[in-house]
């Protein structure tokens, strides 16, 4: 499938000593999913009758990993692992009606990041982060939470960040530190 650019970035900040293959893994994989949980949940809800085609969009994995939005790597830095992924829609996602929907899709992965409740953590919030639109926040949240419970496991002690520059040219980020402890 081909997908266009959505104009949106996020960056991840992974923080551990050390860092993990596995770790890298699961804070990729689940991040990706969530995206496209909450990009079909927003399409769908903002003309169900309209899009209906979401119905037959390619799917990898389990059937709740909707292959609308992908991430791609476009920069990653030393020490701490820091990735820069822009954010892109599949073409059949990309008619005029949907990337408007799509707009708020960084601050409903945000909300969903921060709502996600594990023992050990401990969350701060940095900029102004819009109020989640037209999801329901808890399935969501309660994906992240299941990927925390894994990063725990680990018993190291851990950071993760999920920021963006928003349009305004303000940094806003969102920062899960977990204490390692089983």
């Amino acid at each position: 499938m081909q997908y266009i650019p959505l104009e949106k970035k996020i960056r991840i900040y992974l923080k551990s000593e050390p860092i993990s293959l596995i770790q890298v893994a699961i804070v990729n994989k689940y991040v990706h999913q969530v995206l496209n949980e909450i990009a079909f949940e927003m399409i769908q809800k903002s003309d169900p009758n309209r899009y209906g085609f979401l119905e037959f969009t390619p799917r990898r994995g389990s059937a709740d990993e909707w292959l609308l939005i992908d991430g791609v790597i476009e920069h990653v830095e030393q020490g701490s692992l820091i990735q820069d992924v822009g954010l892109f829609v599949g073409h059949l996602a990309s008619d005029p009606y949907v990337l408007p929907v799509l707009q708020g899709i960084v601050s409903n992965l945000f909300w969903s990041f921060i709502s996600s409740r594990t023992r050990n953590q401990e969350v701060e919030r940095q900029g102004y982060l819009p109020k989640a639109t037209q999801i329901s926040i808890g399935k969501h949240s309660k994906t992240f939470t299941d990927m925390f419970r894994k990063l725990e496991r680990s018993g190291r002690p851990f950071k993760l960040e999920l920021s963006e520059i928003n349009s305004a040219g303000e940094t806003v980020s969102v920062k899960v530190s977990v204490s390692g402890k089983r």
